[in-house]
């Protein structure tokens, strides 16, 4: 077993599928909001399995292997040695991703291992999977309960293709299934099996980075106005330095909220988090003392204080808290990065201040960014 990218993986070798089916649900039902995800890679003795909503169905009644209905999407298909099984029990509803993106994500790593080998693979609208020249290389059913996934895909290595030709593989007439054999790509299955699992590893997290830099892009082009200059001269206004802080706290909290295995509770993490935020800060509110503004506190900067830290504070905890149930506490930590913007629009109202250019790009930048950590690279399947 390993643990890369917070994400264990397990190899069981050749395995009962009923068997590895009923510790799957197990594994589901059990988990909780602080499980960690996991891959589990093996691969079945022969049986065809049929999906939970399928009622009819073409097999070859002359057949001796044996029909399992499993609780999976999709339609009917055949498992064996030489099929590299990977399952993928991921909290999707904490990753912040929908079923659609994780599907594309499976495809998109079967794509990318293909490519490894120089061969051209696809996926199909409305017809989840990989093919290389219209035969099936791959296959992804899903379940999903309680914000969880389990079941996943299949990876046609050296696999005996004829059961195939005694079924409508997942449901589509005269559709034939191929292997890294038949396409003549001789690697060792570990390797294969190995470097499949990375690159699903890879694929989740890599859009959420990218979200990451999109949204602190976002920031920075609202801090300094628009104008690189500022930048490179450190010419802000006081604030500016804190919010930029603020901003560059949230991105390690983003990533930090992916590792952080706690039973504290949202309002005392969140305590711990401010208290430590506020540790934090202290460094760049004396440097702006220093180098760029001192404050004058007089009676118009604690109400502006108390009402600037009290009127959004109690609206973003309050929102934190119903995001952080609903999207779980990684993603929630992306939504951050829109202070920035009704910072702007409380500019804007409270104090005369106009809207440029600048605003609108961050706005679409952060927007964008928040998008992207939870879309996953969103696409049709």
């Amino acid at each position: 077993m390993t643990k890369e990218n917070n994400i264990k993986t397990r190899f069981l070798g050749n395995s009962d599928y009923t068997s590895v089916w009923n510790k799957m649900k197990n594994f589901t039902y059990s988990r909780d909001n602080e499980t960690e995800d996991e891959l589990w890679v093996t691969e079945h003795f022969p049986i065809y399995t049929l999906g939970n909503k399928v009622k009819n169905t073409r097999i070859n009644k002359s057949s001796n292997i044996p029909l399992l209905r499993v609780d999976r999407g999709g339609d009917i298909t055949y498992h064996a040695p030489g099929q590299i099984m990977i399952y993928v029990l991921i909290n999707i509803r904490r990753m912040g991703m929908s079923v659609s993106n994780l599907i594309y994500i499976l495809e998109d790593a079967v794509i990318s291992l293909m490519k490894k080998f120089d061969v051209k693979a696809s996926r199909k609208k409305d017809a989840p999977g990989v093919y290389v020249k219209g035969e099936k290389i791959a296959s992804i059913g899903l379940r999903i309960t309680r914000g969880s996934s389990y079941h996943g895909l299949s990876l046609n290595y050296d696999v005996d293709l004829e059961p195939f030709s005694d079924i409508d593989i997942c449901g589509y007439q005269d559709l034939k299934a191929t292997s890294l054999k038949s396409l003549k790509i001789s690697v060792n299955k570990k390797i294969v099996a190995d470097t499949l699992v990375e690159l699903i590893k890879e694929k989740i997290t890599l859009t959420k980075v990218i979200g990451l830099v999109a949204c602190l892009i976002g920031v920075f082009a609202i801090i300094i106005k628009g104008d690189l200059e500022l930048l490179i001269n450190l010419k802000f206004t006081i604030g500016d330095l804190w919010m930029l802080a603020a901003a560059i706290g949230w991105a390690l909290y983003s990533i930090y909220l992916f590792y952080w295995k706690t039973e504290l509770e949202i309002f005392q993490r969140f305590t711990l988090v401010a208290f430590f935020g506020a540790v934090s800060l202290f460094p760049f509110y004396i440097g702006e003392e220093i180098y760029f503004q001192r404050t004058v506190f007089n009676n118009e900067f604690y109400l502006w204080t108390i009402f600037a830290a009290v009127s959004p504070g109690i609206i973003a905890f309050t929102l934190y808290t119903l995001a952080q149930k609903q999207l779980g506490a990684s993603l929630t930590g992306f939504t951050l990065y829109i202070f920035t913007v009704y910072a702007a629009i409380y500019g804007y109202i409270l104090f005369d201040e106009q809207l440029e250019n600048y605003h609108y790009l961050g706005t679409v930048l952060v927007f964008f960014g928040v998008y992207l950590a939870k879309k996953k690279d969103d696409k049709k399947t």
